[in-house]
């Protein structure tokens, strides 16, 4: 499903190389919880 709002962009550094050169690990959070549970305080 192609959706209007989700652009691909073309980035000059690479996920392996931005780790490389800030030494991390890429990964992503996910919160869940109540609203108003203090998930955008975080």
């Amino acid at each position: 499903m192609k959706r209007e709002n989700v652009v691909w962009h073309a980035y000059k550094v690479n996920k392996p190389d931005r780790a490389r050169q800030k030494q991390q690990r890429p990964c992503a959070l996910w919160f869940t919880g109540l609203s108003a549970s203090g998930k955008s305080t975080m």
